[in-house]
């Protein structure tokens, strides 16, 4: 667990943690469940499957014990 924050770039860095942990649980979970995800390319929609869906290196550790 992170210290509490202090200075506004320490709030920021934490919010932008925050996001990035949540985004990275959730692809996991569509992963684990079997399900794709969308996204925008190239400004078109693409499906992408559940075995093509990338974890970030950053916290592969965390998604697996946590989920």
């Amino acid at each position: 667990m992170q210290s509490q924050p202090k200075t506004s770039k320490e709030i920021l860095d934490a919010i932008d943690y925050g996001v990035r942990l949540g985004a990275a649980r959730a692809l996991a979970q569509h992963k684990k469940d079997g399900r794709s995800i969308v996204v925008s390319k190239d400004g078109k929609v693409v499906h992408i499957p559940p075995e093509e869906i990338l974890i970030p290196e950053e916290f592969k550790d965390l998604v697996d014990k946590n989920g």
